[in-house]
């Protein structure tokens, strides 16, 4: 992770794997990068990779907020919600948040604790 310095590997789950899949070209080794964004001869250093991923991102963020304004969603809708997304979910399923905060490459896991007050007050709404 860029943010954090840190690089992590997790296993993906084999739904996660068909998915991926089906972004890969045909022609591809298993040298290639996975998203069809990023090219192994375009994006030799950590530097031009993480400029290739930081201009994808952009890219991505305009068309969410395109999409956005066409279903008229009340929030701002960026790349970024992912993350918050996967770690109120993990949460409310159970996950323990020492794992969220290990997955999330929090150093703190007062950073991870943010997502379980998110879910603390939906169980105070009820």
């Amino acid at each position: 992770m860029r943010k954090t310095g840190k690089q992590l590997g997790y296993q993906v789950p084999e739904s996660a794997m068909k998915v991926l899949q089906h972004l890969r070209k045909p022609d591809s080794s298993p040298e290639d990068f996975i998203f069809p964004f990023l090219q192994k001869d375009v994006h030799k250093t950590d530097l031009a990779l993480h400029e290739g991923i930081k201009k994808t991102t952009a890219l991505l963020n305009k068309s969410l907020r395109q999409l956005e304004d066409l279903i008229g969603l009340e929030f701002h809708l960026h790349f970024h919600v992912s993350r918050h997304t996967f770690a109120t979910l993990a949460l409310s399923k159970g996950m323990r948040i020492e794992h969220v905060s290990a997955i999330m490459g929090h150093s703190n896991i007062k950073e991870t604790q943010r997502y379980a007050k998110v879910i603390n007050k939906d169980i105070d709404d009820y």
